[in-house]
């Protein structure tokens, strides 16, 4: 397995790209991820960069400052939902903001 970076557990919204050569030339793709709430949540996502793989986030293959899509709705209790755009989490207009979360505006 190969990482772009290391995963710092300790900043919210830390992300990290992975990748596993399956065979020559075919690689599947992933993200590690803490929560950008604040909660400390670690999580992953399946990435793909072929348009409408069911179950994956397109990913459009920048490694320093991705951009995935749909956004993400968590089913944790934080309920955080947003986007990931040009490498920087976005929170969702209308995003509730758990107890033990930050608030958009003071993400770090």
């Amino acid at each position: 397995m190969d990482e772009f970076k290391q995963l710092d557990h300790s900043v919210p919204g830390d992300w990290v790209i992975r990748w596993v050569d399956v065979a020559p030339g075919d690689r599947i793709y992933g993200m590690d991820f803490i929560c950008p709430c604040g909660c400390g949540d670690k999580d992953y996502l399946p990435l793909t960069l072929a348009p409408k793989q069911e179950d994956h986030w397109l990913w459009d293959g920048n490694l320093e400052a991705p951009t995935i899509a749909p956004s993400l709705a968590r089913r944790t209790p934080c309920k955080w939902h947003g986007f990931l755009e040009q490498g920087r989490w976005n929170w969702c207009a209308g995003t509730p903001v758990a107890a033990n979360c930050l608030s958009p505006g003071k993400q770090r």
